[in-house]
């Protein structure tokens, strides 16, 4: 199991906490191979937390060293999150942040020839498109600008 906890403990808004657990029920709604599983949210002394699936091995960002992936093994990692993806938006969650950094490879499950299987992680800036909670309104910047 990992533990996620919110990066400024005590000194977080109500709003980044708001956001933090949203992250969490968020992910909770869904299991698919392909995302990372949630299996708490919950509050420590005040302080939120999201118990997650432990996954073996790095992201794909580290993965990633300049050279071309092979086709085979690009078009397998494609499809496989796709599929992650796919279920979110069937649920009518839309990530907003996916990029190789929150993509993680757990190297010790059958997968991706090379890579394992791929997961997608951080929904810390989903999109609920039902929502009216207002965290994630269409003209706040967010994410990663670069």
């Amino acid at each position: 199991m990992a533990l996620k906890e919110i990066l400024i403990g005590d000194r977080s808004s109500p709003s980044q906490i708001a956001r933090f657990r949203n992250e969490g029920l968020t992910v909770a709604r869904f299991r698919h191979p392909n995302i990372v599983q949630v299996y708490e949210v919950g509050e420590h002394d005040g302080l939120p937390f999201i118990t997650f699936e432990y996954i073996r091995g790095s992201s794909l960002d580290r993965k990633l060293t300049g050279a071309p992936i092979p086709s085979s093994q690009a078009a397998a990692l494609i499809a496989a999150l796709a599929r992650g993806v796919s279920v979110a938006h069937e649920l009518g969650i839309v990530h907003r942040d996916l990029k190789p950094g929150n993509v993680l490879l757990d190297d010790q499950l059958p997968g991706v020839p090379g890579l394992g299987v791929p997961k997608v992680t951080d929904f810390g800036l989903a999109k609920l498109v039902n929502d009216q909670s207002g965290l994630t309104r269409t003209d706040t910047v967010l994410g990663s600008p670069s």
